[in-house]
């Protein structure tokens, strides 16, 4: 049985503005990543700011959307 991923995500601002939390290992990165693939699906031109609170972190979203822009 798998058990849901304890991760967060709150609009801040309506429709502009969210954040994802959780800890380390529940796929935030990964949830990301598919939003954005749907996202530039619909609208190529789309534009995105990513932020991190830590280099680590930041270093695996740049990863990340690096291999979705390939």
């Amino acid at each position: 049985m798998r058990t849901t991923p304890k991760k967060k995500i709150k609009p801040a601002l309506p429709d502009n503005f969210c954040y994802v939390t959780g800890r380390p290992g529940t796929r935030k990165t990964t949830l990301v990543r598919e939003v954005l693939c749907v996202l530039y699906a619909m609208q190529p031109d789309f534009k995105v700011a990513l932020a991190a609170p830590t280099g680590k972190a930041a270093a695996r979203i740049n990863e990340s959307m690096t291999a979705l822009r390939q």
